[in-house]
């Protein structure tokens, strides 16, 4: 439903181009990303909470110094928006997330996203902090990256930057290089050093309403216990593994 980048050089400046369109059409009329460009955030949105045909609900979403790319749905946007004292541009929940980091400082972002509630895997940058770029994950969204001499490339999953890699850059590195963000870990870029940090991820509390069984697995419905309108299911092999 929408596409869009944000580019930073060392220097702080930003290029930001976002617009309703898939990235097919995207990539044959954006604007050229400055060749001097060291951080990158990239999106396509498949549209759940505000209307992509405006600009401010599409990714990257930005709160004063703060640029987020984010996959999944925060659920308590309402009270982010609260703790950041700030009010909202558009109506997108991922507006939250760099609206409270923003609010409570760079520096303080495992703090923020400790208070997180739903699922997220983010990319931030700050053009306060030029160098420094923040993945992290949440519950359920995927992150994977993969780490070259040059690049550190991340994505949702292994085969968007296998395809990426084929279309730009030549032969994608092994599968043995890619690397998979578990729950509470983010990783911290800083000019092409990286660290790994962890913090509390702030679940969700779901109540189990419904077991389906089968003689392969067994599945079970569950839902959520504030307001019963959010419901997940979860699937069993003969094992009891997940």
């Amino acid at each position: 439903d929408a596409t869009g980048f944000a580019a930073m050089n060392d220097a702080g400046d930003v290029q930001v181009q976002k617009a309703s369109c898939r990235a097919l059409y995207f990539n044959q009329h954006r604007g050229y990303i400055r060749p001097e460009t060291r951080t990158l955030i990239l999106h396509t949105r498949l549209a759940t909470q505000g209307k992509p045909a405006f600009p401010e609900n599409n990714h990257p979403v930005i709160a004063g110094d703060v640029h987020c790319v984010h996959n999944g749905h925060v659920t308590n946007d309402a009270e982010l928006f609260r703790l950041s004292e700030r009010s909202r541009v558009g109506q997108v929940d991922s507006e939250a997330i760099p609206a409270l980091i923003a609010s409570k400082g760079w520096d303080n972002r495992t703090e923020a996203l400790e208070s997180v509630e739903g699922a997220f895997a983010v990319a931030l940058f700050s053009v306060k902090h030029p160098g420094e770029l923040t993945l992290a994950k949440g519950d359920w969204s995927p992150l994977v990256y993969v780490q070259t001499r040059h690049l550190l490339v991340w994505a949702s999953t292994r085969q968007a930057i296998e395809n990426a890699y084929r279309a730009v850059l030549g032969s994608p590195p092994s599968y043995r290089r890619f690397e998979y963000l578990t729950p509470g870990v983010m990783l911290n870029v800083r000019n092409g050093d990286l660290s790994k940090g962890r913090f509390t991820v702030k679940r969700e509390v779901y109540i189990p309403k419904k077991t389906v069984s089968t003689p392969s697995r067994i599945a079970v419905r569950y839902e959520w216990s504030e307001d019963g309108k959010l419901d997940r299911w979860e699937y069993y092999d003969d094992k009891g593994q997940l």
